[in-house]
């Protein structure tokens, strides 16, 4: 109760004086207190709903904890938050492809991934995607680039589908 106590008074101390507010979440994450950190991160996030940063911080924190569903939700409205920067909004749906892949969800992931693909030409998105670090020699062909990954993800979600 005291440590709960401690972590309102913190927030409101940053809050107040302009300090980061995830910090406090955060030293909490690194210590293992995650259902802490959770109740502090809520907190900031009911307080001011646009924070990106402490939505993808809660989210890894449902996530880390097993929290699926409040992980999916966090991260979801994080991209919501973002429709004017598509570069932030890639990694996120990356991200969440991620989650969904790794709670077996195939469809929505490649839903996710192929968001992705659609939004951006930025070579470094479209690696991730594709599952390399770099590709250092498509600089010049982004475009014959891409075109491939979305036939080899088309050609993807027919086998997954298959599978299914």
């Amino acid at each position: 109760m005291k440590r709960l106590l401690f972590s309102y008074l913190t927030l409101w101390f940053f809050v107040t004086f302009g300090c980061d507010p995830l910090q406090s979440p955060k030293e909490l994450i690194n210590s293992g207190k995650l259902q802490d950190a959770a109740v502090l991160l809520e907190k900031i996030v009911q307080a001011k709903p646009e924070n990106v940063e402490a939505r993808i911080l809660l989210g890894e924190t449902y996530d880390q904890s097993g929290q699926y569903n409040q992980s999916v939700n966090q991260f979801r409205e994080a991209i919501l938050i973002l429709p004017a920067q598509p570069k932030d909004q890639a990694i996120l749906r990356i991200r969440l492809a991620k989650l969904y892949l790794k709670n077996s969800d195939r469809r929505k992931a490649f839903s996710q991934l192929r968001l992705t693909l659609q939004s951006t030409s930025d070579q470094d998105i479209i690696s991730q995607v594709a599952g390399y670090g770099s590709i250092p020699n498509y600089t010049t062909d982004q475009g014959g680039f891409r075109q491939l990954l979305t036939k080899f993800f088309a050609r993807w979600q027919a086998d997954c589908l298959l599978l299914l």
